[in-house]
């Protein structure tokens, strides 16, 4: 047996031997040293250029605030460019070879290598800019690292194609491969991250800047966001080599049983798309729902945000915020006409008493000139006058605490010029009997 082993061991070293000295194999080796000259070229080149374009954007403050991962990107870049740019190079190799029909299972050999070592690097790289040192030494070092070790031991060995090419359901009509499956599952990761840079990048900078109006930017990048997502969805779906048409079959044939179940959430869903076309609200409004006041923060197709006075944010199902009456302080203007109501001491003039009232809100510098402050008088009860004080102000969420200095300004002015607030009632005695 032992003679065996040594006959095979000394056959397979005398064909790989043969194989070293073919052209073809030579032809190889050669294009792989230039692959080497050129990508450690480029890799000096483009770190340079990465550096340049780096700076740029540090020093633009706009995109280093709503893009920070665009400077982690190119500082990622930089740092696996060289792995990258060969395995990419040996991949555009043995293209070139195969339609020439020549041999390319070297390169063909080496390319996933240098791939798993530059995603590997890329990857690396984000997490030490983006996590603490005890996280990068759990993420990088003790989970990344070795999964990169085991592709590369089952990629070495050759146990990786066969691994890749496992069938998960050998159904008619489904081809579905572990290679499949995980293309598919990073094309929707994919999308699903290219869809929230592309929301944000349109509410925050690009229709801000085109000068559209909130509502209409709300509709605009939610409906882009989701359209990003379903597109994501059907792509993975066909990288992973699911018949779109079998689905829609299953899906057909579920739906009545999952519309059942959830009424609540489709509700939520349809009262959002109502929300968003009618755009009777939209993102820095303020309303009052249930008693509750705030500023509308964001509108979903399942939920909206507001943030209240006290930087509490609430979350409302969009169904739950179209079957209540919604008080909007802001729908026409932004501003807000506040009124504050008290009593006076009918022995005081009226005319002072209102010019009084007017004094303390024009004192205030968030009550607006025009349209300016009003005093009226509106019910005499005996000993006492009844006045409403009526200004407006640009922020209706600061209507709780402009009327409360405006009180106190009142208070002092009415302790000043001896008008009394408080008049004292008739208070009948009972005296007791002897």
């Amino acid at each position: 047996m032992l003679t065996t082993m040594l006959d095979d061991i000394r056959t397979s070293l005398e064909q790989f031997s043969r194989r070293l000295l073919t052209v073809d194999f030579l032809l190889q080796i050669g294009i792989f040293a230039v692959i080497l000259l050129v990508a450690l070229a480029t890799r000096n080149l483009l770190r340079r250029q990465v550096a340049k374009v780096e700076a740029r954007l540090r020093n633009v403050g706009i995109v280093a605030e709503q893009f920070p991962w665009s400077v982690d990107l190119l500082v990622a870049l930089g740092a696996s460019v060289f792995p990258l740019v060969v395995w990419l190079l040996c991949t555009i190799a043995v293209g070139v070879l195969r339609s020439a029909e020549r041999p390319a299972e070297a390169l063909g050999w080496l390319a996933p290598i240098f791939g798993l070592v530059g995603i590997y690097r890329f990857i690396g790289t984000i997490l030490e800019l983006n996590l603490p040192a005890e996280k990068v030494r759990l993420w990088r070092y003790q989970i990344l690292r070795p999964l990169i070790a085991v592709l590369l031991f089952l990629h070495i060995t050759g146990l990786l194609d066969n691994l890749l090419g496992l069938r998960l359901n050998p159904g008619q009509g489904v081809l579905l491969t572990l290679q499949s499956a995980l293309l598919g599952v990073a094309a929707l990761i994919f999308f699903f991250w290219l869809s929230r840079i592309i929301r944000r990048f349109l509410a925050e900078t690009a229709l801000p800047r085109a000068g559209v109006e909130p509502a209409v930017n709300q509709v605009i990048s939610t409906f882009t966001g989701y359209a990003l997502v379903i597109a994501g969805f059907l792509i993975a779906l066909s990288v992973m080599g699911i018949n779109i048409t079998t689905l829609t079959v299953i899906a057909g044939g579920i739906s009545v049983g999952i519309g059942f179940g959830l009424q609540e959430l489709i509700n939520n869903f349809v009262s959002g798309f109502i929300l968003l076309t009618e755009r009777s609200l939209a993102p820095g409004d303020v309303i009052e729902v249930d008693g509750n006041m705030g500023k509308v923060q964001q509108i979903g197709l399942r939920t909206m945000q507001i943030t209240t006075p006290d930087d509490v944010e609430l979350i409302i199902p969009n169904g739950h915020l179209l079957g209540s009456t919604v008080t909007s302080y802001t729908h026409k203007s932004p501003e807000m006409r506040v009124h504050i109501g008290l009593p006076a001491a009918a022995d005081a003039h009226p005319r002072t008493v209102q010019d009084t009232l007017l004094e303390a809100a024009r004192a205030h510098p968030e009550v607006m000139t025009a349209p300016g402050p009003n005093a009226l008088i509106v019910e005499f009860e005996g000993d006492t006058n009844r006045y409403d004080l009526e200004f407006w102000i640009r922020d209706p969420i600061r209507a709780p605490y402009v009327t409360s200095d405006v009180r106190v300004r009142i208070w002092e002015l009415f302790e000043e010029r001896g008008i009394e607030m408080n008049v004292p009632q008739d208070i009948l005695l009972v005296k007791p009997e002897a």
